[in-house]
């Protein structure tokens, strides 16, 4: 198998090898760019995703109130889609 690689490279002009070589480079370098920009994206997304999702438990959290009766009971309370304050008959903020 060796001396049929030997061969065809012997048998190769210049030009081809040179246009081989100058491809399997440029392959080489357009892969590992491809490769490094796809990490870097990569962890782009999941930062933003992490962020947006902590924003939106925050947010929920700010915005729900849970609380406790005499009887044992649970009120809840949640602000929907108003920056006013929740507000409940039943419910008072401390």
């Amino acid at each position: 198998m060796p001396e049929l690689i030997a061969q065809v490279r012997r048998a190769l002009p210049i030009r081809w090898k040179l246009a081989i070589t100058s491809a399997a480079l440029t392959f080489a370098i357009l892969t590992l760019f491809a490769t490094v920009i796809g990490l870097f994206a990569g962890r782009q997304v999941r930062a933003g995703f992490d962020d947006d999702l902590k924003t939106a438990a925050v947010d929920i959290q700010d915005r729900v109130r849970i609380q406790t009766t005499a009887t044992g009971g649970v009120i809840a309370g949640m602000q929907l889609w108003t920056s006013a304050p929740c507000e409940a008959d039943v419910y008072t903020s401390e």
